[in-house]
């Protein structure tokens, strides 16, 4: 396992237990009503979607209780396993497997919908961010809908990072204590966000956040991109 895959193992092994909530943004971009944004929630029940980077298994959970038929991927087999108690303990029925942004378990077209919560901007090896989301646009079905995050260039991660250029940067210092080391992709713009997926995507809607949480900075952008009915799999 890499250095990433331990850090988040531990971390998620440590806090096993305890009430969970999905994350804000998550409930808005799924719930909200906005003058840029909506989606269906009559379209929900008995969709297919893949929770990528599941983590503790919260956004999933609320996944569930919207109707979806949820899947999730995590990077280490544990991880999976300690969500998978919790989930049995809820009653809840999720399929999960272990995955990465660049190798996802599934077939070609499988899922109606695709949340990426602070997931599917982190790559492995010398890959781009263009592998991820080619990655991530192989396993939608024609007219899904991806929902995710992918960070600011201010966001605290990159404060002391390495810039490798193309927006990749390499984290040396997390406030978590996660991420050190890891390959990251950042956003300098919302135009910089629409050119990388326009690429596979109709129509992207784009939102933000700039919060800081007491000494830790979150600038995310939010996504919520409709998949080309004309896009290829490949």
């Amino acid at each position: 396992m890499t250095g990433l895959d331990n850090a988040y193992t531990r971390h998620y092994r440590n806090a096993e237990s305890g009430i969970l909530r999905p994350n804000e943004w998550v409930v808005r971009a799924f719930l909200g009503k906005y003058p840029h944004h909506r989606l269906d929630p009559s379209r929900y029940k008995g969709a297919s979607i893949l929770d990528l980077g599941f983590g503790d298994g919260r956004n999933a959970e609320f996944l569930c209780d919207l109707g979806f038929e949820v899947s999730g991927t995590e990077i280490t087999a544990e991880i999976c396993e300690i969500a998978h108690r919790r989930f049995a303990q809820l009653g809840k029925r999720v399929e999960l497997s272990v995955g990465r942004n660049n190798n996802l378990p599934y077939a070609d077209e499988t899922f109606d919908y695709l949340l990426a919560s602070h997931s599917c901007f982190y790559l492995d090896g010398e890959d781009d961010f263009a592998v991820n989301l080619e990655e991530i646009v192989r396993v939608m079905r024609s007219d899904a809908v991806f929902v995710g995050t992918v960070p600011m260039t201010t966001n605290q991660y990159f404060a002391e990072s390495v810039d490798l250029g193309s927006g990749i940067r390499i984290i040396k210092k997390d406030a978590l204590g996660l991420r050190e080391g890891a390959r990251l992709m950042s956003f300098r713009s919302e135009q910089d966000v629409e050119d990388h997926f326009a690429k596979h995507f109709d129509e992207v809607r784009i939102g933000k956040w700039e919060n800081n949480f007491w000494g830790i900075r979150e600038h995310m952008f939010l996504v919520v991109a409709l998949r080309s009915s004309t896009q290829g799999s490949g």
